[in-house]
């Protein structure tokens, strides 16, 4: 039962026992995920609406065999969205113990989410941007099509992250990671090496690794630079020297592999 606080602002708490997966698809608002030392999730509510004639969106926090899903419905039926501006906030206060997977949609609301410790991970907004940080997850995916993603701090062991537009700034991440841009520009910052992929279709790619990193590297550019601060034993140049295989260390077994269309590739050593 939704717990009316008052116009605005509506909460609701459920126990996790038997859930394996909490969804959250919200289209406008933005939402912020929290870790609590409570056993149950607790979810909230606070919307603005600017106009008296106008109801609040309503939250509507559902079980349904092993997932609890969270989402939230417009009464307003015969309005335009349009019409009004509002300011609305969902809060997701997501137990430590809980251990499974955990999916936030957006579609153009940004997405916060810090110290979270889950299996399977997934975070989508359209055009809000993503920020992401001190993140555990064997298996994780983030998406943006417009907006900018920024993370730091992520433990996956499987990480896809994907932008159409927006720039993506990966920091202190370890584990395997696949990115993918179309026309933003990306920085990635390894904390340990792991295998790597990395490709933009115009956008600049800049990968910052241990300054003792071992690894397997390929590179490939059609339009723009690559530049490489590690001493590269190259195995592999293409005639024009736009592609390009080597090694740096003694054995490595981490594979880096960059590709960009248009845009410049630089491996730089962290100082």
């Amino acid at each position: 039962m939704v717990e009316a606080v008052n116009s605005s602002t509506q909460r609701e708490v459920r126990d996790l026992e038997g859930i394996r997966m909490i969804a959250v698809e919200v289209s406008s608002s933005r939402v912020d995920v929290i870790p609590t030392d409570n056993e149950q999730l607790k979810v909230e509510y606070f919307e603005d609406t600017g106009n008296d004639n106008r109801k609040p969106w309503e939250l509507v926090v559902r079980e349904a065999g092993s997932a609890v899903t969270v989402r939230l419905r417009d009464p307003n039926e015969h309005t335009s969205h349009n019409v009004y501006r509002r300011e609305s906030r969902l809060t997701i206060y997501v137990p430590q113990q809980y251990y499974h997977a955990l999916s936030i949609l957006s579609s153009s609301g940004a997405i916060t989410i810090a110290d979270i410790a889950v299996s399977q991970l997934y975070l989508q907004a359209s055009s809000g941007s993503i920020t992401a940080n001190y993140l555990s997850a064997e298996r994780s995916e983030v998406r943006s099509s417009s907006g900018s993603i920024a993370i730091c701090g992520l433990n996956s062991n499987d990480a896809l992250v994907r932008s159409s537009s927006g720039s993506v700034n990966i920091e202190d991440f370890r584990g395997n990671l696949n990115v993918r841009t179309s026309s933003g520009r990306s920085r990635i910052e390894l904390e340990g090496v792991g295998n790597l992929q990395a490709q933009a279709s115009s956008g600049s790619i800049t990968v910052i690794l241990p300054w003792n990193s071992e690894f397997k590297v390929k590179s490939s550019v059609s339009t723009g630079t690559y530049i490489n601060e590690f001493p590269v034993h190259i195995t592999y140049s293409s005639r024009n020297n736009r592609e390009t295989s080597g090694i740096v260390g003694e054995n490595p077994s981490a594979l880096i592999d960059l590709r960009t269309s248009s845009g410049d590739i630089i491996v730089k050593r962290n100082r």
